[in-house]
């Protein structure tokens, strides 16, 4: 005689425990997904544009970014245009913060959460990589834009593939784990069961 089929009910319940049961094995699959999109997003930021024109301006920039600002007699100018800077750093007036080692990234988890955080801890860094809306504070200075300066709203938009890709990517490796025999005692042996509807 054949077993009767698993009532709906006896069904739901199964998954709702096996779901419950997930939360142990997705969160450093997740941790994995956050902290790859939070990598994407520190690669972007960190990129340091071009140094603009020196002349642009009334008078000579001498701003040497990521580093201070030196006399306009330290630049010697290059054949083919542009300048370099002479050697010795007498008469620098350094940078007083530099974003570029400010940066901080942490992924933390609990049982039932992954969070990430990417952050830059330098005073000014909200003027110079923040978003272009002119309505937030802080918001990317116009002059930053106009020099090449990558912003959070650049990164994001930009990054959307790659950060969707790091997130399938994680998703497929939980998901084939979750479907392996034994993945956990508390799961119906062989992995997940498949749902079928009672005859």
């Amino acid at each position: 005689m054949a077993e009767p089929s698993r009532s709906l009910q006896q069904q739901v319940d199964e998954w709702t425990r096996v779901l419950r049961e997930t939360a142990k094995f997705s969160a450093p699959y997740g941790a994995r997904a956050i902290g790859n999109c939070l990598a994407l997003l520190h690669n972007y930021l960190t990129q340091i544009p071009p140094q603009p024109d020196r002349n642009r301006a009334k008078t000579f920039n001498g701003w040497v970014r990521e580093v201070g600002r030196f006399p306009k007699s330290f630049f010697v100018l290059q054949e083919g245009g542009g300048y370099k800077v002479k050697r010795g750093r007498k008469g620098l007036k350094r940078q007083s913060e530099r974003s570029a080692v400010r940066w901080r990234m942490e992924v933390s988890k609990t049982a039932t959460t992954v969070t990430g955080e990417l952050r830059n801890e330098a005073s000014y860094s909200g003027w110079l990589f923040g978003p272009k809306e002119p309505g937030a504070t802080p918001h990317q200075a116009a002059a930053h834009t106009l020099t090449g300066w990558p912003s959070v709203t650049d990164a994001w938009e930009e990054l959307q593939p790659q950060m969707q890709a790091a997130i399938d990517e994680q998703l497929s490796a939980f998901l084939q784990k979750l479907a392996e025999p034994g993945t956990s005692g508390n799961f119906a042996e062989g992995g997940l069961t498949t749902w079928t509807t009672p005859q």
